[in-house]
């Protein structure tokens, strides 16, 4: 029976957490990973908003304390992103048999292979659009390639995050889970969002 395998971690016994590796797996294919409002651990994959909402809220349904932030450091969107994979955790930059290949030397010299996705059009309207690199521990070029892609998609359009504090009693009545799409209208902000 064949097996694809997507991730490959080295979990060093005693020195690896337990969140070190669940970090390195979560960002290999952009996902999180938390406990949610009843104390449970949830995961999921980082995507765009889509779909029908689940509720709607409005200004009375929220309590005062309504945060605005960029979903970057900068808040400047990226025009190429490359992801980093199919890693070596032990390179070999010299000591190589004479016989190996200048290619085999080459890629047993390199931590990472890199897949990059790149929109130059982004950066007509952002001048300074910058770049994302990211270091995963996806195991084929195929795989990285699709996620670099995805996350240029993402990431390369400007996002906004707003954090609203509710009554628990609208994530239960609601049955609200991580990743649930969610319209908030907010007069304060002029502003109709629409997220996860």
């Amino acid at each position: 029976v064949s097996q694809s395998r997507y991730v490959d971690i080295w979990v060093s016994e005693g020195s690896t957490t337990f969140s070190e590796a669940m970090d390195m797996i979560a960002s290999s294919i952009g996902a999180w990973y938390g406990f949610d409002a009843l104390g449970d651990l949830r995961m999921g994959r980082l995507t765009a908003p889509s779909g029908t909402e689940v509720v709607t809220l409005y200004d009375y349904d929220i309590y005062d304390n309504i945060e605005r932030r960029v979903a970057r450091d900068s808040g400047v969107p990226v025009w190429k992103v490359t992801v980093n994979h199919s890693k070596l955790w032990t390179t070999q930059p010299s000591g190589i048999a004479t016989s190996i290949s200048a290619a085999r030397r080459a890629y047993l010299a390199e931590e990472y292979r890199k897949s990059t996705s790149t929109d130059s059009s982004v950066k007509t309207q952002w001048l300074l659009a910058e770049t994302m690199e990211v270091n995963g521990l996806l195991t084929s070029s195929s795989n990285a390639d699709t996620e670099s892609s995805r996350l240029l998609s993402l990431f390369k359009v400007r996002r906004d995050i707003f954090d609203v504090t509710v009554n628990l009693e609208v994530v239960t009545s609601n049955s609200l889970k991580m990743m649930d799409v969610v319209t908030v209208v907010l007069d304060r902000f002029a502003v109709i969002v629409t997220g996860k």
